[in-house]
């Protein structure tokens, strides 16, 4: 039941505003894609919308972070 009522508010666009919390330097990789196109040649592309309105760049971690380190 939960599951579909999200999906139908993600689908329906309804709902509350969302952020998206990305690793540093990958903000567009959401708005560029991928390179599957229905429509090869066509001249006027119609991108989706997305669903978030924020996207926020956090530095992600390298290594596993030790405990016992000082």
């Amino acid at each position: 039941m939960g599951t579909t009522v999200a999906t139908n508010a993600l689908l329906e666009r309804k709902g509350d505003k969302v952020c998206l919390l990305i690793s540093r330097g990958l903000r567009d990789c959401l708005e560029i894609g991928n390179q599957s196109r229905p429509n090869i040649f066509d001249l006027e592309i119609k991108k989706a919308v997305p669903i978030y309105e924020l996207v926020v760049e956090v530095s992600e971690r390298v290594r596993p972070l030790n405990a016992f380190e000082d």
